[in-house]
């Protein structure tokens, strides 16, 4: 594990050749065999388990959890390759559906090119409210 690392530091990598192609990346964690065998610089890479990726080898902040699952961009967090129920506590529960159960809190919703963005929300009184919002 981690047999070409020169220059990253804070990694741990735990498995048969894990993170082996790691050079300057730092502060990552990849566990689980062949995890994190695309980075070679990226940095705050959390993969857990065998064949966990990254398809670029400079992502930072990125997570990829599950056998065989595959981070594409910084900053986010893939859970499995095709999951059923994901709970996560006082934010969503995801069963075939998305419940928010923290008040005021809705759904985002972007639009195929990515350029506008609707929130989904309900009042006080039960109704559906649809608001503008900036796009993240």
């Amino acid at each position: 594990a981690g047999v070409a690392n020169t220059i990253g530091s804070a990694n741990s990598f735990f498995g048969i050749q894990a993170g082996n192609r790691n050079t300057e990346g730092g502060n990552n964690t990849f566990v689980g065999a062949f995890s994190g065998d695309s980075n070679t610089v990226g940095n705050s890479i959390t993969l857990l388990g065998g064949n966990t990726d990254v398809t670029s080898p400079d992502l930072d902040h990125a997570t990829a959890i599950g056998a065989d699952v595959v981070v594409s961009t910084s900053n986010t967090i893939v859970l499995g390759r095709a999951i059923d129920i994901v709970k996560i506590p006082g934010a969503a529960e995801v069963s075939g559906g998305v419940r928010v159960a923290a008040p005021g809190r809705g759904i985002l919703l972007k639009s195929p090119n990515g350029a506008t963005c609707r929130e989904l929300t309900i009042d006080d009184a039960g109704q559906l409210v649809l608001s503008v919002v900036a796009c993240p």
